[in-house]
C-alpha cells in the first residue's frame, strides 16, 4: 500500500525540517503530501472492496442488470481523462455516472468521487480512478482500449 514509502519520506522531511533545510524541506513535504494521497487512495478502493467483517477484497457486486463491468468501465475511463485534463466537463461526467455507480451498489465509490470531483480535487480524483480500475479485473483497461498510464 506504500506504507514503508511514506514513512522514509516522512522521516526524511522531518530530519530536513529539524535541521532548517526549508527549500528541500518544502520540497520533501509535496513529495510526501503527493504520497500520501496515493496512500489514502489505497485504502479506500481496499475499504469499498472489503465485505463487512472479512476484509477480503471481492468483485464488484452488479446489483442491476442494466450495469455493464464495460459500460461503467468506460464511463469511470471517461472520467479519469476529463479529470487528467482539468476539464470543467468532469462534474457533469460524475453526475452522468452517478446513477451507474448507485445501481452497482458502489454508493462509496459515488459518495468519495462526489466529494474529491466536488472538492476540485481532481489529481487525488486521478488517484482514486488508478486504483479502482486496477483493483478490478472486471473493470481494466488495457492501453487499446483507451487508456493508459
Amino acid at each position: 500500500m506504500g506504507a514503508q514509502v511514506l514513512s522514509g519520506l516522512a522521516s526524511n522531511t522531518e530530519m530536513l525540517l529539524r535541521h532548517h533545510r526549508l527549500d528541500e524541506a518544502c520540497e520533501a513535504l509535496l513529495e510526501l503530501k503527493n504520497e500520501l494521497a496515493i496512500v489514502l487512495g489505497s485504502i479506500r478502493v481496499a475499504l469499498v472492496t472489503c465485505e463487512p467483517g472479512e476484509g477480503a477484497a471481492t468483485a464488484i457486486p452488479m446489483a442491476s442488470p442494466d450495469v455493464r463491468p464495460s459500460n461503467l468501465r468506460h464511463a469511470l475511463v471517461r472520467l479519469r481523462e476529463l479529470l487528467a485534463n482539468d476539464d470543467g466537463r468532469a462534474r457533469q461526467g460524475l453526475e452522468a455516472l452517478q446513477e451507474q455507480l448507485k445501481q452497482a451498489n458502489l454508493w462509496a465509490v459515488a459518495a468519495e468521487l462526489g466529494r474529491l470531483v466536488g472538492g476540485y480535487d481532481f489529481d487525488e480524483a486521478v488517484v482514486y480512478l488508478d486504483q479502482l480500475l486496477q483493483t478490478h479485473p472486471e473493470l481494466a483497461v488495457t492501453a487499446a482500449q483507451g487508456y493508459s498510464q
